[in-house]
């Protein structure tokens, strides 16, 4: 479920990215909600209506590309043949040619 929500993050700051203002992530198993918006001076990450915190985009991008990093490193991939693995590695990619 992880790669799931993993790739529901990516899409969002893609599409963030490319000038969306806002993008909400729901946990796969509905554990958790995140309301990620547009600010001024980048973005606002929610958690239900509390702010979490202000970030640039880039910073948040650039802190999900370490994460991913991580991920990949320290937790094996049991089915890497999964459609959900191949997606989360396409994401990826287009995640790391942001600039």
């Amino acid at each position: 479920m992880i790669h799931l929500s993993l790739c529901d993050l990516i899409e969002g700051l893609l599409r963030m990215a490319d000038g969306i203002d806002a993008f909400v992530l729901n946990g796969v198993d509905s554990s958790f909600r995140l309301d990620i918006r547009r600010r001024r001076y980048g973005v606002s990450v929610f958690d239900e209506k509390t702010r979490l915190d202000d970030t640039p985009l880039a910073s948040l991008i650039e802190a999900v590309r370490r994460g991913l990093e991580a991920h990949f490193r320290d937790a094996p991939i049991e089915d890497p043949e999964a459609p959900v693995i191949d997606e989360l590695l396409r994401l990826r990619q287009a995640l790391n040619r942001l600039d």
